[in-house]
């Protein structure tokens, strides 16, 4: 089966491929306005994605206490 992604899934994905985990800043980092929208779409086409709040310094050196870090661990053979 074949699944097309648009352009910000696409952005989104190749992050996920590319790294170990991605936090939510990351994915903002790549003008992706809504970055849980978008995990939670490549989660409905069948991507495996796992999701660990932990503290981060965001883009502009505030410690955040809770930020999403996302990892790809696979797609479904559904």
């Amino acid at each position: 089966m074949q699944i097309t992604l648009t352009v910000q899934q696409t952005k989104v994905y190749q992050l996920l491929i590319n790294n170990k985990s991605v936090s939510t800043y990351d994915i903002l980092s790549k003008s992706i306005r809504n970055p849980s929208q978008i995990i939670g779409q490549l989660k409905s086409l069948g991507a495996d994605i796992t999701k660990v709040e932990k503290p981060c310094v965001d883009n502009f050196g505030v410690l955040k206490k809770r930020t999403a870090f996302y990892t790809l661990v696979g797609w479904s053979d559904e």
